[in-house]
């Protein structure tokens, strides 16, 4: 791997170095009605570097060079086109069109017998858009239709900068043409990035993926570079600034590049794997990062001069870099069968086609076409697409993940719970049979002692403890008797929660009203258990408490709901105590043991009213 690597390397270094060293671009092409044909016959061209010049002192044809120039870019000067106007041209309305549109000055002459009699409006990157005499990005500049004028005097300027053009003449129908096409296709593509950047911030505020966050700074760029390649940022804002104009497409396209790379490598690259290739593709991404801002922070004094260019180019072989970086490591990962390989792949070859295009463009081989005038947008939509589907794909493993995560928890929180009732209940049931067999027994004992001590203590005295010890035995034996889980397996919820409240109620003159839905019997024993206490809570806080009058109970259950409603009509609660007693924080807790809630609401004099839902599975 690592000889051709190296290889690979060696053959992008020597393709690119010309290209920094010569400034070698694309010759000048001409075009009629989309075909590619000679410039007219009598044409001729001349660089000037005295950017003041006028056509005036540009009159003598020994100034001009009949040959096409192949040198165009890093250029220090600024191209003359003198070509004669053929007479096919007025026989119907004809336009002059100018594909590329970050021209940096354009101006047409009129001439008739080598005199200037008319000129168009100075136009093009450097000037506000209200200057330019069609409202479309591109620069069209309508044919005269006199008779007289004989010659078209064509001044462009891209000092120092990549210059692809082409001068195309078209008539009416055909601008018309594509003018629809350069509306749909923009409009196609930008759909495309804000819609995939509306869906991603989604899962950015949802998932809070590292790839989404990369995703969305990678869209941001493509957007923002897209809007300036269809010329929608100068066209919107008129922005007039030559720096940035300049500097806004080759700027956000290199950032764009960089957010891909960190992409690639948050996606595949682990440090437990693949070390070298981590260290050395962190290296190259954080140093390139650091070029583009360094680039992106010396500009204003760069600019208009040869470095330039020259640093364009460097820009444009580390994209190159970049590209064999990711073609390399998703080859690693393909060999492993390692998922989002090969759509990493794809997006890789994806930018090497836009690069071939790009030569294609570079020496003139491609028409100027709206495809191939922006085909680089056209790649990024659909490395957009892929990516995209990579973090779609992504976050629903995270989904799927996270529920899968979330029913393990659901199934041992259920299983925690099932286990606090079983011990819930053996506890009850030991707590039970400890009354039952230990303090019932002693209080029994201590009630005969009394009676046979009657006599020493003095009847009133002994009468009063014996009434009040049967009353605390009698407690007892009841607290004893529910607290016991087999009660509830041998006669059910709704005839345990009866029993109790009719004794208790008849022992201490209350009157009760008490509705419990059979239903509740086929509950599961723990959480049967759970009301029967919290309903046994509720009557011994009332009698001991309220000074009520009566009582109302009410269980059921509704759409897989169980409620549990309580009332009395006693003193209710004063609002300067707290209903958070030991009583009341026993009942939530075992509620919300339950997955339930637990409401109480009271006013003075006005009772007290306490609502509990458990929701059931």
């Amino acid at each position: 791997m690592k000889p051709n690597f190296i290889y690979i390397l060696i053959i992008a270094i020597g393709h690119n170095l010309p290209i920094a060293c010569f400034a070698q671009n694309s010759e000048l092409g001409f075009y009629e009605h989309w075909n590619r044909k000679k410039f007219p016959e009598g044409s001729s061209f001349y660089w000037d570097e005295n950017s003041s010049s006028s056509p005036f002192a540009l009159q003598s044809v020994l100034r001009f060079s009949s040959e096409i120039p192949q040198k165009l870019s890093n250029q220090n000067a600024g191209l003359w086109i003198k070509m004669p106007i053929d007479s096919s041209w007025k026989k119907e309305k004809q336009y002059l069109l100018i594909p590329n549109f970050h021209i940096n000055y354009i101006q047409t002459f009129y001439l008739h017998h080598h005199v200037a009699v008319d000129s168009s409006g100075i136009t093009g990157d450097h000037y506000p858009f209200y200057n330019r005499l069609v409202a479309y990005p591109e620069i069209i500049i309508p044919l005269p239709a006199e008779n007289h004028i004989d010659e078209l005097l064509i001044h462009l300027e891209k000092r120092n900068e990549p210059f692809f053009t082409s001068i195309q003449i078209v008539n009416g129908t055909e601008l018309e043409i594509r003018k629809k096409n350069f509306y749909l296709l923009s409009g196609t593509i930008l759909g495309i990035m804000l819609t995939a950047l509306i869906i991603n911030l989604y899962v950015v505020f949802n998932a809070k993926l590292t790839l989404s966050f990369l995703y969305s700074f990678f869209l941001a760029l493509c957007i923002v570079y897209t809007l300036t390649d269809f010329g929608y940022i100068q066209w919107v804002f008129n922005i007039s600034h030559p720096l940035i104009n300049d500097s806004l497409r080759p700027l956000t396209l290199s950032l764009a590049f960089c957010c891909y790379l960190f992409f690639f490598k948050h996606t595949f690259i682990h440090r437990d794997q693949h070390a070298l290739l981590n260290k050395g593709l962190s290296i190259y991404s954080w140093s390139w990062l650091g070029f583009i801002l360094s680039v992106a922070c010396t500009s204003p004094f760069t600019y208009g001069y040869p470095a330039q260019y020259y640093l364009l180019s460097i820009s444009f072989f580390l994209q190159q870099g970049a590209i064999l970086w990711v073609i390399i490591g998703s080859w690693m990962q393909i060999k492993k069968n390692t998922r989002y390989a090969l759509p990493f792949l794809i997006t890789s070859l994806l930018f090497i086609v836009a690069h071939i295009q790009y030569m294609f463009h570079r020496y003139n081989i491609t028409n100027g076409s709206i495809i191939h005038q922006h085909f680089v947008p056209i790649i990024l939509a659909l490395d957009c697409l892929i990516i995209g589907g990579i973090v779609a794909a992504t976050f629903l493993e995270i989904q799927e993940d996270n529920q899968k995560l979330s029913f393990r928890l659901i199934q041992k929180e259920s299983e925690i719970k099932d286990r606090i009732a079983e011990i819930q209940i053996r506890e009850l049931s030991r707590i039970s049979q400890l009354l039952h067999n230990h303090i019932i027994t002693e209080v029994v004992t201590l009630k005969n002692k009394i009676e046979i001590n009657k006599e020493k203590m003095g009847p009133d005295t002994s009468n009063d403890i014996l009434i009040q010890t049967s009353r605390i035995l009698e407690d007892l034996r009841n607290t004893s008797h529910y607290l016991s889980p087999q009660i509830l397996e041998n006669f059910g919820l709704v005839h345990c929660i009866s029993l109790f409240t009719k004794e208790v109620t008849q022992t201490k003159q209350i009157d009760s009203y008490i509705e419990i839905s059979e239903s509740c019997n086929e509950l599961p024993m723990n959480l049967q258990l759970t009301l029967l206490l919290t309903i046994q809570e509720c009557v011994n806080n009332t009698i001991q408490h309220a000074q009520a009058r009566s009582i109302e109970v009410q269980c059921f259950i509704e759409n897989q709901t169980l409620y549990l409603l309580y009332s009395d009509d006693g003193i209710g609660i004063h609002p300067n105590a707290s209903p958070k007693g030991l009583g009341h924080l026993q009942m939530k807790e075992m509620i919300e043991i339950h997955n339930g809630t637990f409401h109480i609401e009271s006013a003075i004099e006005g009772g007290i009213q306490i609502e509990a839902q458990i929701p059931l599975p």
